[in-house]
């Protein structure tokens, strides 16, 4: 337990020159804030990178950021004196993050003093769920970076998909997802809606993603991109048993066998429950 964050790298500037804390496993924990601090302490996030390269996080339970992004991979050069920070070469794969104000926030590059660009994250197979403690819960925030894959998660998103802002994120895969539309779907400083993809993710694949219509919002009001499937609510979506917490898709839902290579679209829930179990 922690009150601002539970775990993370970088941060104060390292006096050993061209340092980056290298070849880190973050594997079978439960990292959690109790329901009372609430209001009560400094809460950023539960996990975050700012200077870190060949990281391995796998099968966690990681949850209560509450009212804040659960997850943080955004360079720092925290005081000006480590122009090398960067984040590279990172997994997120098999955890369970619930109960947050929102997702992931990834910041490619220091938007205050010079560092180098966030390269080469996956965020693959990982279950999202309550992502809506708070008043902002999107489910990714991002600026800038290149080859970032967020990739087969199944997410419960109160509040954007994506919004995306600053510098545009180069080679950006958003592939095999369930997520939430809510109010706007997709946002970014120049609109929301189909102006977002050639401004900030030119060059990306946002394909294959579930895009659930969770608060009724009139369907002409509802942008999906070319090459995504829709779904008027989550009863539609033909989980075993949405009420019940169950999110695989049953046999007999539309959309089973719809992503890449016949897979089905949102998590391997079986794989996800094997490996967080060791982490209770």
């Amino acid at each position: 337990e922690a009150g601002a964050e539970n775990i993370l790298f970088g941060g104060a500037d390292p006096s050993i020159k061209n340092l980056v804390p290298t070849d880190i496993e973050i594997r079978y924990n439960l990292m959690t804030k109790p329901q009372n601090w609430r209001g009560n302490v400094t809460i950023k996030c539960t996990l975050e990178l700012k200077n870190a390269k060949n990281v391995r996080i796998f099968g966690n339970i990681i949850e209560n950021s509450f009212d804040e992004m659960a997850i943080r991979f955004t360079v720092r050069n925290q005081s000006g004196k480590a122009p090398w920070s960067s984040i590279e070469d990172v997994v997120m794969e098999n955890n369970i993050v619930r109960n947050s104000g929102g997702g992931i926030n990834f910041l490619g590059m220091d938007d205050t003093y010079p560092s180098q660009k966030m390269k080469r994250v996956r965020v693959v197979n990982n279950l999202f769920a309550a992502l809506n403690v708070g008043s902002d819960e999107r489910f990714i925030l991002i600026a800038d970076g290149e080859e970032i894959s967020v990739e087969n998660n199944t997410v419960f998103n109160g509040g954007n998909v994506i919004t995306a802002h600053g510098a545009p994120t180069r080679r950006f895969i958003f592939r095999g997802n369930i997520v939430s539309f809510n109010n706007y779907g997709f946002s970014g400083d120049n609109g929301v809606g189909k102006v977002v993809f050639p401004k900030y993710f030119s060059d990306g694949q946002i394909i294959e993603n579930l895009i659930v219509n969770s608060k009724n919002i009139p369907k002409g009001d509802v942008y999906v991109p070319p090459r995504n499937f829709f779904a008027e609510n989550f009863d539609i979506v033909g989980f075993i048993n949405y009420q019940g917490g169950n999110f695989r898709l049953a046999p007999n839902s539309k959309f089973k066998g719809k992503a890449a290579n016949g897979k089905d679209v949102g998590a391997n829930i079986d794989v996800i429950e094997a490996e967080t179990n060791k982490a209770k």
